[in-house]
């Protein structure tokens, strides 16, 4: 890869950057509608939207892709509004089988799939982020299969390989493309995505997603990311190697010491630490709305709202 023009990166600085905030959206759970989401992603300053745009709602039929429902009402809208949407390329399809798209020819399929949302979207301002923490165990997943090791990094980078030329292609320099979605808190973690860089994945995109979730205080966690960075940066032949935070949050939990209060603080921290950092090229806070109504589950509790639409205190630092 050629070292990082100070063109590009100020192409990339003009819409994902540590002071462009960006929002991950689940509409499936929200009790609204597109145009009332946007007015939402609007009202706090987001710059932004991340959503999945899952490979089984594209193509229901062999070969047949379709764009349409809420997703695309919604990407259309953001896009309307000058509202850069980061598209998650990913899901399993039924189609091909269940889980990840492992084989050649499943991800020759899946390819398929990103080259028609790419020219769906041709020459839009769009980021792509290839498969949602892949390194991740599903449920779906065998009880003893394990996505850290280096032949799910092999897999992953030979999809990333094949996808990649497919987006670039009617996008120019509009599209940005990430891919990773890793904890860089958990070790394993980043050792499949340090495998990843060694392999050469910098040569098909323009960064590395990561999803840093952690108990570790902010400062503490960009410590670690500091020097992961440094490291993939040296194994990249000395080229800058840029992350996007494309899912952070904390969730609020009744009866622990993670309080609207105290999960303000550590995002207010959060964001300080990460505007600190040039080779941050932005941050999607997880997420818009609570997902749930259960408050003993913190999946349920990530939300800037709560599922009736009430701010909690952690919005305040979006209106700013």
């Amino acid at each position: 890869m050629k070292k990082i023009s100070a063109l590009l990166l100020f192409f990339w600085m003009s819409y994902a950057t540590s002071a462009t905030m960006g929002i991950c959206v689940h509409p499936d759970s929200m009790k609204t509608n597109p145009s009332n989401i946007i007015s939402l992603v609007t009202k706090f300053n987001f710059k932004s939207i991340r959503m999945d745009y899952r490979w089984s709602d594209v193509e229901t039929h062999y070969g047949n892709y379709r764009f349409e429902g809420v997703t695309e009402d919604i990407l259309q809208l953001a896009l309307r509004n000058n509202i850069t949407p980061l598209i998650i390329l990913g899901g399993s399809n039924h189609l091909y089988g269940k889980g990840r798209p492992w084989d050649d020819k499943t991800q020759l399929a899946f390819a398929k799939y990103a080259e028609n949302i790419a020219q769906h979207y041709s020459n839009k301002k769009v980021i792509f982020e290839i498969w949602n923490e892949w390194s991740l165990k599903h449920n779906y997943d065998p009880k003893l299969s394990d996505f850290k090791n280096l032949d799910s990094a092999t897999a992953y980078y030979n999809l990333v390989r094949i996808v990649s030329p497919k987006i670039r292609k009617y996008g120019g320099k509009n599209f940005i493309i990430v891919a990773g979605g890793f904890n860089p808190t958990d070790k394993n973690d980043q050792n499949w995505g340090s495998q990843l860089i060694k392999m050469g994945i910098m040569k098909y995109i323009d960064g590395i997603s990561v999803h840093p979730y952690t108990d570790l205080n902010p400062e503490d966690s960009f410590i670690i990311m500091d020097r992961m960075q440094a490291s993939f940066t040296a194994n990249n032949n000395g080229n800058v190697v840029p992350l996007f935070i494309t899912e952070y949050g904390i969730p609020n939990r009744i009866g622990t010491k993670y309080t609207q209060r105290y999960t303000y603080t550590l995002a207010k921290r959060f964001i300080n630490e990460a505007s600190k950092r040039s080779y941050i090229q932005g941050i999607w806070w997880y997420d818009l709305v609570d997902d749930g109504n259960q408050i003993s589950n913190s999946e349920h509790n990530y939300g800037i709202l709560t599922q009736d639409m009430k701010q909690k205190e952690i919005s305040q630092l979006f209106l700013k």
